[in-house]
């Protein structure tokens, strides 16, 4: 219910923002929200066009905020974090949950269906592939691809062979929500 009151309150600031008034101020519920993994956020900083901008909780639950740098903000409600940056800057901050669809990782590739999966705190991308119906009995030697936005660019994280995962060569990845999981053939060279 609360994002749905986010994400109807971030619509109607997108609209409002497209017109001359000036943007509408979140309230309520969406202040009582607090943040978690994968969680994407816009951050406004009164006079801080450069530390202004979109962030996203990082997998450790940390938020990474330029002028501030990294604060631990997972389980925190967004008027709290935002008491926290207005502190450290000493400048008002307001803070909209920007993104209410990160809850889900899109698996695609050689699994049995492309689609998106609900993500849950914890999650690693086989516990994803697997909500993603497996990976085709078809498929030969794969690697999990994971894409991620942070700061607004593509993170590829490095390769991993689920073969190796299955033998305990390596670790099941985590993941984010919102987080772009590929299985796809691994490289004939290996190379991982």
């Amino acid at each position: 219910m609360l994002r749905a009151a986010a994400r109807n309150i971030l619509l109607l600031a997108l609209v409002i923002g497209c017109q001359t008034a000036p943007p509408v101020r979140p309230t309520g519920p969406v202040n009582e929200e607090s943040l978690q993994p994968g969680d994407r956020i816009q951050v406004q900083i009164d006079g801080s066009p450069d530390a202004s901008g979109f962030y996203t909780v990082d997998i450790e639950g940390r938020l990474d905020v330029r002028q501030v740098g990294p604060l631990v903000v997972a389980g925190q409600a967004v008027r709290k974090v935002s008491a926290m940056i207005s502190g450290k800057l000493g400048k008002r901050v307001t803070i909209f949950i920007s993104d209410v669809e990160t809850h889900a990782v899109m698996v695609y590739g050689l699994v049995k269906i492309d689609r998106q999966v609900p993500f849950k705190e914890g999650m690693t991308a086989m516990q994803a592939i697997r909500g993603a119906g497996g990976v085709l009995d078809s498929a030969g030697k794969v690697v999990i691809h994971i894409v991620r936005m942070e700061k607004g660019k593509a993170l590829v994280i490095p390769d991993v062979l689920i073969e190796d995962i299955a033998t305990g060569k390596a670790k099941d990845p985590p993941v984010l929500g919102a987080d772009e999981i590929g299985v796809i053939e691994a490289p004939a060279d290996d190379a991982l």
